[in-house]
């Protein structure tokens, strides 16, 4: 049986294209966590963790980030669940936690190789909650495609989506139809493109509304929304909450 625990810093770096020989449950206790594999590109933050499987290619980028990770096989996660190891996402997933999510791996990482009852004992209860909670996905991720002409739109977007853009000027770059473009989009990623932008926006929002004091006005006209109602109304949609909310519940889980 293998597990360890490691307790670490990024600090605006991002590490290379990578994968491990086991599994991982990661939490970002300070700061932001922008990871992203080959399917999409997530934020980590006090409200969040990510686990991901052995063998799965990723990468992260810290943005004043202090974390808390644990690693650990299936004999390990087998013998505390008494779940069968194909029970386990076979994915990265990156899904909502509850501060005692966050205390019991601070906990775990007290101790390197989780060998003592108390970090033994939180990691068995971390492996419930984990199992429980692993479909609470987040709100809003970017997802990513193999298709050249959509990857070529979508990276127009992610550079200019806080300017004005035309599906025309989108589909210009992308070197195909207005029309295509959202044949493609729609069958490849079940969105619009109008949908995309609006992500966009939004997981920008997310993420400088963690890392800045800026008001929420200036937040976003940075985005790109002219309106502050309609950028309201956005943020909501895909957040479930105001962006004074969503900034008091971060505060909330870096405090805990």
């Amino acid at each position: 049986m293998f597990v360890k625990s490691y307790c670490g810093i990024m600090d605006e770096k991002q590490s290379n294209r990578h994968n491990h020989d086991n599994h991982q449950i990661l939490v970002a206790r300070k700061g932001v966590l922008l990871f992203s594999d080959d399917c999409r590109q997530n934020m980590l933050c006090g409200q969040s963790a990510a686990f991901v499987p052995r063998g799965i290619y990723h990468q992260a980028r810290g943005i004043n980030t202090v974390f808390n990770t644990v690693y650990f096989d299936d004999e390990i996660f087998c013998h505390l669940t008494e779940y069968n190891s194909n029970k386990l996402p076979k994915q990265v997933v990156v899904f909502s936690i509850s501060p005692l999510f966050r205390e019991l791996l601070n906990e775990i990482c007290k101790d390197t190789l989780v060998s003592n009852c108390v970090s033994r004992t939180a990691l068995q209860l971390l492996f419930f909650l984990f199992y429980q909670n692993k479909q609470k996905y987040l709100p809003i991720s970017l997802p990513k495609s193999n298709d050249l002409r959509l990857s070529r739109a979508l990276c127009y977007i992610d550079n200019y989506y806080n300017q004005f853009i035309t599906l025309e000027d989108i589909a210009s770059v992308a070197t195909t139809s207005k029309r295509n473009l959202e044949r493609i989009c729609k069958r490849e990623l079940k969105i619009n493109i109008s949908d995309y932008i609006c992500m966009r926006r939004i997981f920008s929002a997310t993420l400088e509304l963690a890392t800045t004091d800026n008001s929420v006005l200036s937040i976003s006209l940075n985005v790109g929304y002219n309106s502050l109602s309609s950028f309201y109304k956005a943020f909501q949609k895909f957040i479930g909450k105001t962006p004074k909310e969503y900034r008091n519940s971060l505060s909330f889980f870096e405090q805990t």
